[in-house]
């Protein structure tokens, strides 16, 4: 019974992960939705990343009291996950600021995009 709730749960935390990560940064990108659902999404699935490692932080100072390895490990991942996830934004915002530059500049050719 216990392998039959892992693998329901693994299952659903996947499904999870997957519409929240994929799919809003699919949507993101996508041109043909309107700037505000973009912007909800994406601030949905920041928050949900926030929260995430926060979480992960929370839980690793929680239980660093009685549980030192395991308590340094979750912080360790949390702070981890921080520093990707800043190193991510950031790599994004630089490609989008050189694609709109590219965009204004003089030899700038739609048909290359595609």
């Amino acid at each position: 019974m216990d392998a039959l709730f892992d693998g329901l749960l693994e299952a659903f935390l996947e499904f999870l992960f997957d519409l929240v990560f994929d799919e809003s940064y699919l949507s993101s990108e996508n041109s043909k939705l309107p700037k505000p659902i973009r912007y909800v999404i994406f601030i949905v699935a920041a928050l949900f990343m926030v929260g995430l490692i926060l979480a992960i932080l929370g839980f690793g100072i929680y239980i660093l009291p009685t549980t030192k390895a395991g308590g340094i490990a979750l912080i360790v991942l949390g702070v981890g996950l921080l520093f990707i996830v800043i190193r991510q934004v950031r790599k994004v915002s630089r490609k989008r600021k050189e694609k709109k530059q590219d965009v204004f500049s003089a030899d700038y050719d739609p048909s290359e995009q595609r």
